[in-house]
């Protein structure tokens, strides 16, 4: 694990992993209510919803991310201190 609080800021490059990891983390948590909203629209203008992802598998989705940050000791709990 590594301390990125004393790096510089301008030229830290964070591993090739944390950020695929961390992508992955940050597109599910805007996915999820937006799924949610996407879905009530549907739903109101009597459209297909098929095709939008179930509030059941992104959360199952998240908790797998989470569970693999913290198997990994991936740099995310400095990370989000910047």
């Amino acid at each position: 694990m590594q301390n990125v609080l004393n790096e510089p800021f301008d030229s830290f490059q964070l591993p090739t992993p944390c950020i695929s990891l961390l992508g992955d983390y940050l597109e599910l948590l805007i996915t999820i209510p937006n799924a949610e909203r996407q879905r009530r629209i549907a739903i109101a203008g009597k459209l297909d919803v098929t095709d939008i992802a179930a509030e059941p598998d992104l959360t199952a989705r998240k908790a797998e991310i989470e569970n693999s940050m913290r198997a990994n000791r991936a740099i995310v709990p400095p990370v989000s201190l910047l």
